[in-house]
């Protein structure tokens, strides 16, 4: 589903790709910083991913945006795992140079951290690295 708040396509430095929940962490974060360089692309059918569909969203971005896969979960559970080649697919289709990243928790044997304020704090680093690419925003 491509980004509805965004009202001009030539501005977008970072497109950020995600799933489910996180999206509306993203959005809410984006608006109060005002962030209107970042699109929010949500991919809520992860399998089959719709390709062809993702890469018509992504070509209407410039070709210099960088994209970042976000999710909530720890990189070795959620989409991650089973999303980023059929992502990188599509990446390499459009736009070849740029590396696909990940904005997420670290790999962990738990599905969450066990303290709501660990919680929050990672959860609140995850959004600023997705958004801005640097988790200490």
């Amino acid at each position: 589903i491509d980004d509805p708040h965004v009202t001009d396509k030539t501005r977008v430095t970072r497109v950020v790709l995600c799933s489910g929940k996180v999206y509306y962490d993203l959005d809410a974060a984006r608006d109060d910083r005002g962030s209107d360089h970042v699109a929010l692309i949500r991919v809520e059918q992860l399998y089959p991913l719709p390709e062809a569909q993702l890469k018509e969203i992504l070509s209407t971005y410039p070709r210099e945006a960088s994209v970042v896969w976000c999710q909530e979960e720890p990189m070795n559970q959620g989409a991650w795992y089973s999303s980023q080649h059929h992502i990188r697919k599509v990446l390499q289709q459009h736009l070849p140079q740029l590396p696909l990243d990940y904005a997420g928790r670290d790999a962990f044997a738990a599905p969450a951290a066990g303290s709501p304020s660990l919680h929050i704090e990672q959860q609140q680093q995850l959004v600023a690295e997705a958004l801005f690419g640097d988790a200490n925003v």
